[in-house]
């Protein structure tokens, strides 16, 4: 088992600052999380979208969805 010490000392950082990452993310993981932008039909939109480019080999990249996500949340403002 690795203690804090013993792995501050192989990455060479300070044990306060593994213990502050620790309690941060403890923090992180009790928090609410944010408002959804999207409603659940404009994520399926986009989960159908990714699925139809995959079954025709495409990949899509994180910035291709964000890129859909972007323009389905333009679309409601405008």
């Amino acid at each position: 088992s690795l203690t804090a010490r013993r792995a501050a000392a192989a990455f060479n950082v300070p044990r306060s600052t593994l213990s502050t990452r620790r309690a941060r993310i403890a923090l992180q993981r009790n928090c609410k999380p944010k408002l959804k932008k999207l409603t659940k039909l404009k994520e399926e939109v986009i989960v159908r979208h990714v699925l139809d480019l995959d079954s025709r080999g495409f990949a899509p990249t994180l910035g291709a969805v964000r890129d859909i996500a972007d323009k389905l949340l333009a679309a409601r403002s405008a």
